[in-house]
């Protein structure tokens, strides 16, 4: 509910506002000190909002948008980016009249305070109210946590990670390997979700081996 989301919500804004602060400060004070070899990787399509946005996408940030445009391109290092994150992307950018970075970085947005959310949510369930507060405290600041607004598939993947193992635990094993099906078409990290399933599965009351067939359905 909105109690239970309030502290994750809040957590999840001021550390995304202190990390693009640092990060446009860094790109707009410090240009002259960025690595000069930058170029290599930097392109026309990561700089269609203005710079004030745009030092949300780098790096892998140029494949993810060049797939949202235009699809996959063979040979390239495109296929090694699952479609999930991409699809959204495209979907939003075509609606913001072609502003694909601003797009990567909603949907990253809304992801990542649905992580948040839901991690709270089932650290709430298994630990208590404090131990939620700080495992929501401790993704904030963790040091990968700066992708979570950034125009990659992270913040999407934890989500849907997150939310499989939440369904999981409220007995929704069908939901949940929607769910995990989800993640396996934006990180092929999704794989390590099919393990946990079964064992959930396998733990049902009176369930058995007939347990695992319960993946198959959303109950």
């Amino acid at each position: 509910g909105r109690r239970t989301a309030g502290p994750a919500l809040r957590i999840f804004l001021w550390s995304r506002a202190a990390i693009w602060a640092l990060a446009a400060a860094t790109v707009l004070l410090f240009e002259h000190r960025l690595n000069p070899e930058r170029g290599a990787w930097d392109t026309a399509r990561l700089h269609d909002t203005g710079a004030l946005l745009d030092v949300l996408a780098r790096w892998d940030s140029n494949w993810f948008l060049q797939i949202a445009e235009g699809g996959y391109t063979w040979p390239s290092a495109s296929p090694a980016f699952l479609p999930l994150y991409p699809l959204l992307t495209g979907a939003l950018g075509r609606l913001l009249t072609g502003h694909f970075v601003a797009a990567g970085v909603v949907v990253s947005l809304v992801a990542g305070a649905v992580a948040f959310v839901l991690l709270h949510r089932l650290s709430l369930a298994r630990l208590g109210e404090a131990a939620a507060y700080r495992a929501v405290l401790f993704l904030a600041v963790a040091p990968m946590s700066l992708f979570l607004g950034m125009v990659y598939s992270e913040s999407l993947f934890l989500a849907l990670a997150v939310g499989c193992f939440l369904a999981a635990e409220r007995g929704r094993l069908g939901w949940a390997a929607a769910l995990a099906g989800l993640a396996l078409l934006t990180r092929p990290q999704g794989l390590a979700l099919l393990p946990a399933l079964a064992a959930f599965a396998w733990q049902r009351p009176g369930r058995g081996w007939r347990g695992l067939g319960v993946l198959a359905l959303p109950v």
